[in-house]
């Protein structure tokens, strides 16, 4: 019988169509078990980031990795899952930038948050923080990913830091530049503006602080008040820096030398311009009246209260007024009452300085002359005290102010003294060591009084004994001067200093020198005669004791040596006296000690340098076999704590086995640089034959999930002893377990 071609094909095509939707079938279920298993394998080694897809049984992995070495490991992972054929890596990195930046923006009720972060887990914890600090601000996560973060507990304690501060804004940004911190702007109010100005002088370790531009609340209108009564002076309302606080507190405490004063004035933004010169006017004019108030709203301010007499007054008015802006209102309300002054003959007005009080005695003519003899001596005596004990009289002869001036100025000149002026007839008398200033002071009294009383000035000379000081300055290596021993005063250590620094241009001072608080004219002429000298020498010293200048050093020929000892002879002064001892080196006398020094210091170095490598060696060894121990210790104790099982007589993991698998990963990684050991044993039933194979087999499986999870493969070694070193008898079923082990070793070589 013939067979008909058409009848067979229409046969065989549903048969071909059936085979081909079964096979595509068992291809999807194929690829779909394959791409669970990859992602668990990937989850478990910690590379979650990964992601895999199949063609049958030929897979590629995808994915941005967040360290250079991620990609191999997940491509080794993926590889070793049962059943994969071949994997094409096309992971990529997350782009790396150099300059790590991280920033949070807090503005209209609204945060912003950008830069970078290194990876999704990270991102949680900023965001985590993020709703710490601010649980109801609505946020717009900006941040992109990115490698190259500094460490993480530093960064993420910065960011931690950061925003805690910016929660305390009304609006601002913080900025984290790796571990540099910048904090800017305005507070929310003034506890929130000192909290955060305190927190930002102790920042977590290993953040550094860049940039603070923290600004108090802006307030509108800017007031501020400052009361004088019952001796006590009250300031209130606003100023706008902590220094300007503290400039405005030392103006005050010099304005009102006699007052308690009481500081109530808060940090505030807000000033309007020109505010600092006015307030410190405003209270210069407060100053001289009796009592009064200044108060400030915005750019208008009032002065009220209460003179001595009119001339008071005035003179208040005019100090509060001066060099005002424009753009302020100023008014004024302050009341005197004219006194009727005594009228006292002869009229005798006194002024005394000693040590570091100036006393005022007798009469004053009035108020404004008071406050002018009182400006003269705080400028030409600076620092002294001040004791005012001058009463307001009349009778006094014209022209007594400028007369009066005129003597403060000569005992300024002498440092100290007394004068008297009665009626038209001034007499003034002190005391000074310098001839050329004595014979010039009454010459300078008599032009400053311009005639407008008959000057009697007497200046005595006196000359104190020279100081018994011991001081030297040696010159020696690394370029440094050394300064030390007592000196009489510190203009004479500055003179020093300048002296060194004219000398030895090229070298550095090293002040080692004690005040003796000692008087004298001629000590820092030799000192710097001394100096002058040594700068000529090589090297050496010169020694100031007593009255004794001693050079001491070497010069590099006879002829600089000869005209050290003249110029010493010749000019030092007198009541002192000068010697020299110096030794005479050339320059090849030098070269050839240097060269031997030189042979004889590498040869100590090499010596000390082979002794430290031998120690350094024995002490790097023990530690290296601690540290051996620790890591095996580490290992012996997670997986006794643990459970490393197998299906039944065989060498498969069982996927309870995971959890402690994966810690011996950690622990493995946590001591790289260290052999690890894997060793496998079972209980006595079998063979020993197939016990031996058995246990290798299991140490190796073991071996092969720490490297697929990222142990190096090099670090590992597997080893099976079967049933040779059993660790409790064969006898019972418990002991037998107990048998059936893996176990680990470190070698620290």
């Amino acid at each position: 019988m013939k067979c008909n071609p058409s009848r067979w094909l229409w046969g065989v095509l549903p048969v071909a169509v059936w085979s081909w939707v079964t096979v595509l079938g068992e291809n999807e279920r194929i690829e779909a078990d394959l791409r669970q298993r990859a992602s668990e394998a990937l989850k478990g080694s910690g590379l979650s980031w990964a992601a895999t897809g199949f063609a049958g049984r030929d897979g590629t992995l995808t994915g941005l990795a967040f360290d250079d070495s991620d990609p191999v490991k997940a491509a080794d992972v993926a590889r070793k899952v049962w059943g994969v054929r071949v994997l094409e890596n096309r992971a990529e990195l997350v782009e790396k930038v150099d300059n790590y930046l991280w920033s949070a923006a807090l503005s209209n009720g609204r945060l912003q948050l950008g830069g970078f972060v290194p990876n999704e887990d990270t991102r949680k914890a900023v965001l985590a923080a993020v709703g710490t600090a601010f649980p109801k601000v609505p946020l717009s996560d900006n941040m992109k990913l990115a490698r190259g973060a500094p460490g993480k507990d530093v960064w993420l304690s910065g960011i931690g830091f950061g925003l805690k501060q910016l929660a305390g804004l009304k609006r601002g940004a913080v900025e984290l530049n790796g571990s540099s911190l910048s904090v800017s702007g305005e507070a929310s109010d003034f506890p929130s503006y000192k909290n955060v100005k305190k927190a930002l002088q102790k920042l977590p370790d290993g953040v550094r602080l860049v940039s603070e531009k923290v600004t108090p609340p802006v307030v509108d209108p800017f007031t501020w008040s400052a009361k004088l009564a019952a001796n006590q002076l009250a300031l209130s309302g606003y100023v706008p820096s902590e220094k300007l606080r503290e400039d405005l507190f030392a103006q005050v405490k010099k304005g009102f030398p006699k007052v308690a004063i009481v500081d109530r004035m808060e940090i505030a933004d807000g000033a309007p311009e020109g505010w600092a010169n006015l307030v410190v006017a405003t209270l210069s004019g407060l100053a001289q009246l009796q009592d009064g108030e200044a108060v400030m709203t915005g750019r208008d301010l009032s002065l009220s209260g209460t003179a001595l007499n009119e001339g008071v007054a005035n003179a208040a008015r005019s100090v509060f007024r001066k060099d005002a802006p424009r753009s302020y209102k100023l008014t004024d309300n302050i009341r005197y009452a004219e006194i009727s002054l005594p009228i006292v003959s002869p009229y005798i007005s006194s002024i005394s300085a000693q040590h570091s009080v100036v006393q005022l005695t007798g009469s004053v003519p009035s108020e404004q002359a008071r406050a002018a003899i009182i400006a003269a001596v705080k400028a030409r005596l600076a620092g002294r005290t001040i004791d005012d004990k001058m009463l307001l009289a009349a009778g006094a002869a014209d022209g007594w102010q400028s007369c009066f001036a005129a003597a403060v100025s000569g005992i300024a000149r002498l440092g100290g003294g007394t004068a008297q002026m009665t009626d038209r007839q001034l007499k003034l008398s002190g005391e000074t060591g310098d001839d050329a200033l004595a014979a010039a002071v009454p010459g300078e009294v008599r032009a400053a009084a311009n005639r407008a009383c008959d000057v009697d000035a007497q200046v005595a000379v006196v000359s104190e004994p020279e100081p018994n000081l011991t001081w030297r300055a040696v010159n020696g290596a690394a370029g440094e001067i050394v300064l030390e021993g007592d000196i009489p005063d510190e203009q004479t250590r500055r003179d020093l200093l300048q002296s060194v620094a004219k000398y030895f241009s090229t070298s550095r001072a090293v002040d080692r020198m004690t005040i003796a608080n000692a008087k004298s004219r001629k000590w820092g002429q030799v000192a710097d005669l001394g100096l002058r000298s040594l700068a000529r020498l090589r090297r050496g010293e010169v020694v100031l004791s007593r009255q004794e200048l001693v050079v001491r050093g070497e010069a590099g020929d006879t002829a600089v040596a000869a005209s050290v000892k003249e110029q010493i002879g010749r000019d030092v002064a007198k009541g002192y006296t000068a010697r020299d001892i110096i030794d005479i080196r050339s320059d090849a006398m030098i070269w050839a000690e240097a060269e031997a020094k030189k042979k004889a210091e590498a040869q100590r170095i090499a010596e000390d340098a082979e002794a430290k490598r031998k120690a350094t060696e024995g002490v790097v060894s023990q530690k290296r076999n601690d540290d051996a121990r620790r890591c095996q210790t580490l290992l012996r104790t997670a997986a006794a704590e643990g459970a490393i099982q197998f299906e039944r007589a065989s060498a498969d993991l069982a996927r309870s086995s995971m959890p402690t698998l994966n810690q011996l990963v950690k622990i493995a990684n946590s001591c790289p640089e260290f052999k690890i050991t894997i060793e496998g044993h079972t209980d006595a039933e079998g063979t020993d034959e197939r016990n031996q194979k058995l246990s290798d087999r299991r140490a190796r499986a073991v071996a092969d999930y720490l490297i697929a999870a990222g142990v190096a493969e090099a670090r590992l070694t597997a080893a099976g002893y079967g049933a040779t070193q059993p660790i409790a008898p064969n006898d019972t079923a418990q002991n037998r377990a107990k048998n059936r082990r893996i176990e680990f070793g470190v070698k620290a070589n």
